[in-house]
């Protein structure tokens, strides 16, 4: 008898058991589908954008970010190579809606939406006064447009997710950031006047400044660009519950979905 009883018992365990297996792969399924779901519409909230990147969303405050128009810069610069004075005005970088989308991933559970982007490149143009020596023995003057090329550039993000659930399931990014890498720096001052022959010379000694002068224009970039993002995601997540949000989006979505802003 008692060996029934034991039978009956290691069943009942087993078959809870398989239940609780059952239940929790239901469950880790239902997570991914989500994590899949929330990773596409924050592409498509990024690719939307892109078309809205020259004019800007000036009814939620985001200014044009194609062009993005930089402060200008004053800088007085004493390095072993360079003594110079800088004076860089109406600062534009162009080709950041140039971007594709290289990887997205949002996880709920873990709170968090990261993306990394890339793009063929990068343009910073504006006048600039110069004035100073190059080694402290080549004069170097120029008063004029310049430009600075970068090519190879990556731009990767980190956002923090917020899940609310008083009453309905609401979601918020707490914080987002970026940082940008680049390749391979060109750079042209068209009025660049040095020691006669030795122009070219003064040019590629300028090369190292240049990444130095591109390294304060991106992070200015950077800046305005994380702010952007950050009020537009946050503008199309506050538009209804996660559920809501996320019906809105079939798996396997198609290539293109329209997000109104």
């Amino acid at each position: 008898m008692w060996m029934n009883s034991v039978f009956l018992l290691f069943s009942i365990l087993m078959c809870s058991m398989s239940i609780s297996v059952e239940g929790s792969a239901i469950i880790e399924e239902e997570a991914e589908e989500y994590d899949e779901k929330l990773s596409e519409f924050i592409k498509e909230i990024l690719e939307n954008f892109r078309e809205q990147m020259p004019e800007g969303i000036l009814d939620i405050g985001i200014p044009p970010i194609d062009p993005l128009v930089i402060p200008n810069i004053n800088e007085d610069i004493n390095e072993g190579v360079a003594q110079l004075t800088l004076r860089m005005r109406d600062i534009n970088i162009t080709g950041i809606s140039r971007f594709h989308i290289e990887e997205l991933k949002a996880d709920l559970e873990r709170g968090f939406a990261n993306f990394s982007i890339s793009l063929p490149e990068l343009k910073a143009e504006g006048e600039c006064y110069m004035n100073g020596k190059i080694l402290n023995i080549f004069p170097i003057n120029s008063d004029g447009p310049f430009f600075i090329y970068v090519t190879e550039v990556a731009i990767k993000g980190y956002g923090d997710l917020n899940v609310t659930t008083g009453g309905e399931t609401r979601l918020h990014m707490n914080d987002l950031r970026l940082s940008l890498t680049f390749g391979p720096l060109d750079m042209e001052f068209k009025s660049l006047l040095g020691g006669g022959r030795w122009t070219q010379v003064l040019v590629k000694l300028l090369s190292g400044l240049g990444r130095n002068l591109f390294q304060h224009f991106h992070k200015e970039a950077m800046t305005e660009l994380n702010k952007a993002l950050l009020k537009l995601i946050n503008k199309e997540l506050d538009k209804g519950t996660l559920s809501e949000l996320l019906d809105q989006i079939p798996l396997g979505a198609p290539e293109r979905m329209s997000i109104k802003f």
